[in-house]
C-alpha cells in the first residue's frame, strides 16, 4: 500500500492510495484506525457513502412481474420511498443538530420495525446537509481474495460525521468499544453514532463503557422504535406509498385500483415490514394474469405467499433447465440443474451460514449432505446474487422472511403447508457440529441468532434450540457469546416449565446466568444468579458434598455480575489494574454486595480446597483474590491483606512446576500484595514480595518476551516505588530507569500498543524524583509525559484526556514546589479547564479532583497577588466539595481548609486597603459566611448584612460535621498569624457551629491527625527547608493551639516552643515574611506557660513578642498597632500576677495610648485592655496606689462607659 500527496483536494492536498494484493486481499483506508485480529484480518470495516445508504434496486425482469418479489423488500433497495415516522424523524434530526460535540443513540425494535429505513432516511438527509456518512460493518475477521478496496474516511469540510452501525446487538462488546476508540470519531465537527438493534440488552454495558471513556452520559441514549400507530392513517399512508412504489417496478399504470385492506389496524401490522409485505403481495397478485386466491389477511399468510413465489421461481428455472446469464450483456443463458428441493436445502443452509468464502461454503453444504456443491453454489448465486463478489451463499432477505423460511422447513409448525422436508430434521445440528479438532464453525453465532429470533414466533423450534445448546462451548466469547445468551433466554422458560425439582431449576438458572455474564448482560445476570443462589443454598446445607461447589460457583458469578456493571471486561484483572494504577473510586453499595457474595464463596472454597487441593485450590485462589481486590476497591486496605496472602499461598504450590501460567499468576499476586503492604507502610515486606515478582517476570520475559515483558516493566515500577518508600533512592532510581528503558524499547518497536506503558514509566519517575527532593530533575520526565499524554489525547480524547489531566496536575505540583508560579499557573489552568469538561460528563470520577485542582489554582493566583481570581477559584472548589461524599485520601476538610486560608489571606493582604464589599469576598463561600463576616469586622470591612453571607446551603450541616476535626487549624489559618484574634474568633466558631470541643469531636484522634501532617512536613522540610519549614512551624502551632483547647497543657509546650525555634531560624532570611508569625508563636508560648504557672517564662516570651511587634508597628502602625496593644494588655495582667504593679501599669498605659491613637483598634485588643484594667483595679490597693494610677483607671472606666453607651 502506498500513498502520495499532490495538489488539489481537501485542504489543498490530494491523497492517492494505491492498494495491491500480492496474495489474498488488501483493504486500505485513508484516515481513521483499522483494528485487526492478529490472525484473521479486520474486526470491522468502515465504508464511506457521501450519498447516504440508499442501495441499488433489483434488476427488472423482462418477462413480466418480478420472479422473486421478496427482493423488493430489501430496505436498501430504494423501491419504496420513505414515508411516515414523522415523530421519530423529528427526534433524530434534532439529535443530529444538537449542541453536543458527540453523541450516541441506541435505536432498538423488533425485526421489520423500520429501523434500517429510518436510518437510511436520516443518512440521506445528513449527506444532503453536508455531513460525512460512514457505515461500520462487522466482519468475521476474514477478508478473502478479490479486488483490493480502499475507503477515504477524511472529514474534510463536512459539517459533521454520522456513523451508522446495523445489527449492533450482534457485535461483541469488545468490538464495539474498539470501534468507539477509532480516531475517526475524534473530530472538530459534531459526531453522531446511531446504533440499530433488535434488543436493548447490550446497551447498558456499552453505555457504561462509553461513559467510562469520557462520552457524556447525557449524550448516550437509547430509544425504542414503537409500532406504527393503529389509530391514525399512518399505516394507510405507508401502504399507499409502498403499493405505488412496487407498482412502478411492476409497470402497473393503475396502482389506485388496488384497494386498501381493512385489516391493517391489527397489532401484527405495527411493523413497517408487515405493511410493505401486504402492499407487495397485493401488487403481485394484481399483476398476475391467472386467477388468484383471496389476498392473505394475516402475516403468516403473506409470508407463505412470498415464499411460494420464491419456490415457484426455483421450479421454473429447473423446468426450463437454464437461467439468464447475468454477466452476459447479450442475454445468453446457462444451465440450471438444481431441483427445487435441492435449492430449498441450499437456501436453508445460506440463511444459517450467511455469505461465505467459496471453500467454506462447499464444506458447509457437504455437512448437510448436498453432493454437487459446485453446481448448487452456481445455481444459488443466480437466484440470490452475492452482494460481495468474493463470497457465495447470499441469504434470503429480509431477515424476518428468512427466519420464517427456516421455521417452515423444520418439523412441528402448525401451518397446513408446506410439509417440512425430511432433510431439514437435524440439519442445523449437522451444520453446527464442531469438528473433532476444533471449535464451532464460524457461522454458528449467526445460525443460532436466526433460529432464536424465529422461535419468538414459532415455538416448535424449541427442540432444535435445545439440541444446538449442547453443541456450544461452556464459555463462549465474542459474537458466539451473544448468540448463546439469546438461545439460553429462549429455552430457559421452557426448561423451567418442565420441572419443579429445586436442584434442576437451580442449574437452569445458573446456566442462563453464565450465558448472560459472557454476553455482558450483567444486570440480567445478577438477577438470575440471585435466584440460583437462593435455590442452591438449602441444597448445600442438606448435601454439602454435592451442592457446595455449585453454590460457590453461583456466588462467584453473582459477584462478577455485580462488579462487572461498574468495571466491565475481565472483572478481576480490571479491579487489580485499577488498584495498582491508583484509582479505586466506584459505587460502594454495589461492591459491598459483591463482597458479601465473594466472601461466602471464598469461605466455602477454602474449606473445599483443604479437603481436595487438586480440584479446588485454583478456584479458591481466584475467589480469595476477588475478595482482596474488592476490599481494595472499597479502600479497606488492611482487611485486604489476609485474602491476598491466601492467594499467594494457594498459587505458590501450583507455580512450583514452573508452569508459565501459574508462575505469572504468582508474580501478579505478589505484586498485588506488595501494593497492600506498601499502603500499610510495611515496606520491608512489600520489598520482599515485589523482588520475587520481578525475579519471576524477568525469567518469564526471557523465555517469552512478547507475553511477559510488559508485566516485568510494571513490576519494576512497583519495585522502584517501594525502594523509594524505604529511603533507598539510588536503588529506586535504578529500578525505575530499567522500567523506562523497557518501556521505550516496547514503544519504539510497537508504538500504538505500548505508548501508554511508556507514559506510566515516565509518570512513576516524575513522582519518585520529587520524593527525593530532586524537583528540578523531575521536570524533564514530567514534561515528556505531558507531551506524550497530549499526543495520545489528541488521537483518542475519550480514552486519554483523563490521563493528560493527571500529568498536567503533576507538573503543576512540581512547578508550585519550585516556586515557578507563572508556569504553574499555565499548567494548572489547563488542568482545571479539562477537568471541568470531564466533570460535566462524568462527575462521579472527576468532580472531586476538580475541587482539589481549583483550590490549588486559587493558591497559585493568591501567590501572584491576583486575589479576585483566587477567590473565584477557591469558591468553585468549595462549591464542588459541598456535593462530595468523603472521597479522597486527604479528605475534603484539608481542601476546605485551604480554601478558607485563601479567603483569610485575601482579607489579611488587602481587605482593609480596598474595603471591598463583603459580597465579593463571600461569593461562592456560603459555607463560611458567618466566619467571613466575623473576619470582616476584624479587618475593618463593612459589616452590612449580605445575602451571600446569610444564605447557607443545604449541605451546611454535613460541612459542619466534617469541620469538627480540623476546626482549630481552620480558624488559625483564617486569623492569619494573629493568635489574639483567633482566640475570640474560635469561641465565636464554637457558638456558631453549636459545638464545644467535646461535641466537635476534638480529641486525641484530632491530635493524631495533626501528628501525621507534622511528620509529613518534617520529611519534606528535610529535603527543602526554605520551602517547607514554614509549613512545619504552622502545623506545630496548630497542634499546640488544639492541645490547649483540649486542656492538655502538660504537653503543649514542646510543639509551641519548637514552632518558636523554627520561626527564629527563618526570620533572618525573610524578616518581613516570618516576623509576624514568630511574634504570634511567642504569644502562644507565653499564654500556655502562664496557664501552667511558669509566669517568669511567660513574661519573657511575651516580651519577645512585644519587641518584634513594636518594630513592625513602627513601620505599619495600622496593621500591627492593635495586636501590640492587646499583647501589652496581656503582659500587664501577667506582670500583675507577679506583683510587678509598676511595670504592669506602664505597659497597660502604653496599650491605652496606642488604642487612643488608633480608633479602628480591633475589638479583640479592646477586650484584652479592659480585662487588664479590671484586673489592675481589683489589685491596686494599699501603698502601691498612686494618684496617676487612679487617673489612668478613671480614664479607662470613663472610656469603657462611653463605649457601652454607644
Amino acid at each position: 500500500m502506498s500513498a502520495r500527496a499532490g495538489a488539489g483536494g481537501t485542504g489543498g492536498s490530494q491523497i492517492t492510495q494505491i492498494v495491491r494484493a500480492e496474495a489474498g486481499h488488501a483493504y486500505g483506508q485513508i484516515d481513521g484506525d483499522m483494528h485487526v485480529f492478529a490472525d484473521r484480518g479486520p474486526v470491522y470495516r468502515l465504508v464511506a457513502d457521501t450519498a447516504g445508504r440508499s442501495g441499488t434496486a433489483p434488476e427488472d425482469d423482462d418477462a413480466g412481474p418480478p420472479a422473486q418479489p421478496s427482493h423488493l423488500l430489501n430496505a436498501h433497495s430504494g423501491v419504496v420511498a420513505f414515508t411516515g415516522r414523522d415523530t421519530e424523524v423529528g427526534e433524530l434530526t434534532a439529535w443530529l443538530g444538537s449542541h453536543a460535540s458527540r453523541a450516541a443513540r441506541w435505536l432498538h425494535g423488533p425485526g421489520g420495525q423500520g429501523k434500517t429505513r429510518l436510518a437510511d432516511h436520516l443518512a440521506a438527509n445528513a449527506a444532503r446537509a453536508g455531513w460525512k456518512v460512514i457505515t461500520a460493518e462487522r466482519t468475521s475477521g476474514r477478508v478473502d481474495g478479490g479486488e483490493p478496496t480502499s475507503q477515504d474516511l477524511r472529514i474534510g469540510a463536512a459539517a459533521g460525521l454520522l456513523l451508522l452501525i446495523d445489527y449492533a446487538d450482534r457485535w461483541p462488546l469488545a468490538h464495539l468499544t474498539l470501534l468507539f476508540s477509532n480516531k475517526i470519531l475524534n473530530q472538530d465537527v459534531p459526531v453522531r453514532v446511531l446504533l440499530l438493534a433488535r434488543a436493548r440488552h447490550a446497551w447498558p454495558a456499552l453505555r457504561h463503557a462509553l461513559t467510562q471513556d469520557g462520552w457524556p452520559p447525557g449524550a448516550c441514549t437509547a430509544r425504542s422504535l414503537d409500532p406504527l400507530p393503529s389509530t391514525s392513517d399512518a399505516r394507510a399512508r405507508m401502504f399507499t406509498a409502498a403499493r405505488d412504489g412496487f407498482a412502478r417496478r411492476y409497470r402497473l399504470p393503475d396502482a389506485g385500483a388496488i384497494a386498501l385492506p381493512d385489516w391493517l389496524a391489527r397489532d401484527e401490522f405495527g411493523l413497517t415490514l408487515a405493511v410493505h409485505m401486504a402492499a407487495l403481495v397485493a401488487v403481485d397478485r394484481h399483476a398476475r394474469p391467472t386467477p388468484q386466491l383471496p389476498l392473505p389477511d394475516d402475516l403468516p399468510g403473506l409470508t407463505g405467499y412470498l415464499l411460494e413465489r420464491e419456490q415457484h421461481h426455483w421450479h421454473t428455472l429447473h423446468d426450463n433447465g437454464t437461467s439468464k446469464a447475468r454477466s452476459d450483456p447479450a442475454g445468453g443463458r446457462v444451465a440450471f440443474d438444481t431441483t427445487p428441493e435441492g435449492m430449498a436445502q441450499v437456501v436453508f443452509t445460506a440463511t444459517l451460514t450467511g455469505p461465505l468464502a467459496y471453500q467454506d461454503a462447499k464444506a458447509a453444504l457437504g455437512s448437510v449432505g448436498i453432493g454437487d456443491a459446485d453446481r448448487a453454489l452456481a445455481d444459488h448465486a443466480r437466484c440470490y446474487p452475492p452482494a460481495d463478489p468474493r463470497t457465495v451463499l447470499e441469504p434470503m432477505y429480509p431477515d424476518r422472511l428468512a427466519e420464517d423460511f427456516l421455521a417452515l422447513c423444520l418439523p412441528g409448525h402448525p401451518m397446513p403447508s408446506p410439509t417440512p422436508p425430511a432433510w431439514a430434521d437435524g440439519a442445523p445440528g449437522l451444520l453446527l457440529a464442531p469438528p473433532a479438532d476444533g471449535g464451532p464453525p464460524p457461522y454458528t453465532a449467526r445460525a443460532i441468532t436466526f433460529l432464536a429470533a424465529a422461535s419468538d414466533r414459532w415455538p416448535h423450534l424449541m427442540p432444535t434450540l435445545e439440541a444446538l445448546d449442547t453443541l456450544l462451548p461452556d464459555d463462549p466469547s465474542g459474537a458466539l457469546a451473544i448468540a448463546a445468551a439469546d438461545l439460553a433466554e429462549r429455552i430457559t422458560p421452557h426448561r423451567l416449565a418442565r420441572t419443579e425439582d429445586p436442584a434442576e431449576r437451580a442449574h437452569v438458572h445458573a446456566d442462563l446466568g453464565k450465558r448472560r455474564v459472557f454476553a455482558d448482560r450483567h444486570e440480567k445476570a445478577e438477577d438470575t444468579f440471585r435466584e440460583a443462589v437462593r435455590l442452591f443454598r438449602p441444597l448445600a446445607e442438606a448435601d454439602p458434598l454435592e451442592f457446595e461447589p455449585d453454590l460457590t460457583e453461583a456466588l462467584a458469578f453473582l459477584a462478577a455480575a455485580q462488579v462487572l456493571q461498574e468495571l466491565g471486561g475481565d472483572w478481576m484483572t480490571a479491579s487489580a489494574n485499577l488498584i495498582i494504577r491508583g484509582s479505586r473510586w466506584t459505587h460502594p453499595a454495589k461492591l459491598s454486595e459483591a463482597l458479601d457474595a465473594l466472601s461466602e464463596a471464598r469461605e466455602i472454597s477454602l474449606r473445599l480446597a483443604r479437603q481436595n487441593p487438586a480440584e479446588y485450590r485454583e478456584g479458591a485462589a481466584t475467589l480469595a483474590g476477588g475478595v482482596a481486590a474488592t476490599l481494595m476497591r472499597l479502600e479497606r486496605t488492611a482487611e485486604a491483606l489476609v485474602p491476598a496472602t491466601e492467594v499467594v499461598d494457594l498459587v505458590r504450590p501450583l507455580a512450583r512446576d514452573h508452569s508459565a501460567k501459574h508462575e505469572a499468576h504468582l508474580a501478579g499476586w505478589l505484586d498485588f500484595r506488595a501494593v497492600i503492604l506498601n499502603e500499610l507502610d510495611r515496606f520491608d515486606e512489600a520489598l520482599r514480595d515485589v523482588n520475587e515478582s520481578v525475579e519471576i517476570y524477568r525469567r518469564l520475559a526471557h523465555d517469552n518476551p512478547a507475553e511477559h515483558t510488559t508485566a516485568l516493566q510494571s513490576a519494576l515500577e512497583r519495585l522502584a516505588r517501594v525502594l523509594n518508600s524505604l529511603g533507598r533512592p539510588d536503588e529506586s532510581l535504578h529500578a525505575i530507569h530499567e522500567a523506562l528503558r523497557i518501556a521505550r524499547r516496547l514503544a519504539r518497536d510497537n508504538a500504538p500498543g505500548h505508548e501508554e506503558g511508556l507514559l506510566s514509566a515516565l509518570e512513576q519517575l516524575a513522582q519518585i524524583l520529587p520524593d527525593q527532593g530532586r524537583w528540578e530533575e523531575a521536570l524533564a520526565p514530567t514534561t515528556e509525559a505531558v507531551a506524550l499524554a497530549r499526543r495520545l489525547a489528541q488521537d483518542n480524547p475519550a480514552k486519554h484526556e483523563g490521563r493528560l489531566v493527571g500529568v498536567l496536575s503533576n507538573i503543576g505540583w512540581i512547578l508550585r514546589e519550585l516556586g515557578r508560579w507563572e508556569q504553574a499557573l499555565a499548567s494548572t489552568s489547563e488542568t482545571v479547564e479539562i477537568r471541568r469538561r470531564l466533570a460535566r460528563d462524568n462527575p462521579a470520577d472527576h468532580e472531586y479532583p476538580l475541587g482539589v485542582e481549583t483550590i490549588y489554582l486559587g493558591e497559585i493566583l493568591a501567590r501572584l497577588g491576583r486575589w479576585e481570581e483566587a477567590l473565584t477559584a477557591a469558591a468553585e472548589g468549595v462549591e464542588v466539595f459541598s456535593r462530595q461524599d468523603g472521597k479522597g485520601a486527604k479528605g475534603i476538610d484539608f481542601y476546605l481548609t485551604s480554601a478558607a486560608s485563601i479567603l483569610a489571606n485575601t482579607v489579611a493582604e488587602e481587605g482593609w486597603r480596598e474595603r471591598r464589599p463583603l459580597k465579593n469576598i463571600a461569593k461562592g463561600l456560603s459555607e463560611y459566611a458567618s466566619l467571613v463576616k466575623e473576619q470582616s469586622k476584624e479587618a475593618a470591612l463593612p459589616g452590612e448584612d449580605d445575602e451571600a453571607a446569610a444564605g447557607l446551603r443545604p449541605a451546611v450541616e454535613k460541612i459542619r460535621r466534617r469541620l469538627a476535626a480540623p476546626v482549630s487549624q481552620l480558624y488559625r489559618q483564617i486569623a492569619g498569624s494573629d493568635l489574639l484574634a483567633a482566640e475570640p474568633l474560635l469561641a465565636e466558631v464554637w457558638s456558631r457551629l453549636r459545638m464545644t470541643p467535646e461535641t466537635a469531636g476534638l480529641s486525641a484522634e484530632s491530635a493524631a491527625a495533626l501528628d501525621v501532617a507534622i511528620a509529613a512536613c518534617r520529611r519534606r522540610a528535610r529535603r527543602n527547608r526554605d520551602r517547607h519549614n514554614p509549613d512545619l512551624a504552622a502545623a506545630l502551632s496548630a497542634k499546640a493551639l488544639l492541645l490547649r483547647q483540649l486542656g492538655k497543657h502538660e504537653i503543649v509546650l514542646a510543639p509551641a516552643f519548637e514552632a518558636v525555634e523554627i520561626y527564629r531560624r527563618l526570620v533572618p532570611r525573610e524578616p518581613g515574611v516570618h516576623e509576624p508569625a514568630l511574634a504570634a508563636a511567642w504569644v502562644l508560648a507565653s499564654v500556655v506557660t502562664a496557664e501552667l504557672g511558669f509566669v517568669e517564662t511567660s513574661t519573657a516570651s511575651m516580651e519577645q513578642a512585644i519587641r518584634i511587634r513594636r518594630q513592625l508597628a513602627r513601620h505599619d502602625p495600622a496593621a500591627y498597632g492593635p495586636a501590640l496593644a492587646a499583647e501589652l494588655a496581656i503582659l500587664g495582667r501577667i506582670l500583675g500576677k507577679q506583683g510587678r504593679w509598676e511595670e504592669a501599669l506602664a505597659v497597660v498605659s502604653e496599650s491605652y495610648d496606642i488604642r487612643q491613637l488608633d480608633q479602628t483598634s480591633s475589638t479583640t485588643a479592646r477586650d484584652h485592655l479592659t480585662a487588664a484594667e479590671e484586673f489592675l483595679a481589683a489589685h491596686l490597693t494599699g501603698p502601691e496606689r498612686r494618684p496617676e494610677h487612679l487617673a489612668a483607671l478613671h480614664h479607662a472606666a470613663t472610656d469603657r462607659r462611653r463605649r457601652t453607651a454607644t
